[in-house]
């Protein structure tokens, strides 16, 4: 990566791998969230894409049908200090059109509530994107975002609570395989 950051959102698309925000600095003390988005071609070679607007950690990326990336949720560090355990935790949304020249990232309709470290993906058979879990919301909680419509809709519960329960919300994963939202707590695989 051209600069070392942690606690930044990645996801891979058409053979690109895409790195966006994460902290800048190491020392706890010193965190500071960052704007930038840099991208991986096949060639291993860095490129990098507009700044965010808004510096961010712990949040997610994905890209849509239509080829937009979406970065949503996560918390603002400043001198070592975090939004991660504040209702404020950030509630815009962001987006940017691949593959256009000049795109630059627009702000989109907001999360019903912040959502630090939340767990975002993408369908690819519609322009929908879906959200659940978090540091701060338990992991039941679910939302669809409509790209067409641009909103949020809570949809129903992602787990049952009696495994939601059972879950730490750092640890879980999701994939989607035909239509089907799959997600697995990484440490008990339920």
């Amino acid at each position: 990566m051209p600069s070392p950051r942690t606690s930044f959102a990645v996801v891979s698309h058409k053979g690109l791998l895409y790195v966006s925000g994460g902290n800048e600095n190491e020392i706890s003390t010193s965190l500071c969230s960052i704007r930038s988005v840099v991208v991986l071609n096949t060639s291993q070679e860095w490129s990098a894409l507009p700044d965010l607007i808004h510096g961010r950690t712990g949040h997610s990326m994905a890209v849509t049908a239509t080829n937009r990336l979406l970065v949503a949720g996560g918390s603002f560090w400043e001198h070592g200090y975090s939004s991660i355990f504040d209702p404020s935790a950030i509630t815009s949304v962001e987006v940017l059109q691949l593959g256009v020249q000049g795109a630059a990232w627009e702000l989109v309709a907001e999360l019903p509530q912040g959502k630090v470290t939340p767990c975002l993906c993408s369908p690819q058979w519609c322009d929908k994107l879906l959200l659940f879990g978090g540091n701060n919301e338990p992991l039941t909680t679910f939302y669809a975002y409509d790209s067409t419509a641009n909103t949020w809709n809570e949809g129903p519960t992602a787990l049952p609570p009696s495994t939601a329960s059972d879950s730490d919300d750092d640890d879980v994963s999701t994939e989607l395989h035909d239509r089907i939202a799959f997600v697995v707590d990484v440490q008990t695989c339920t």
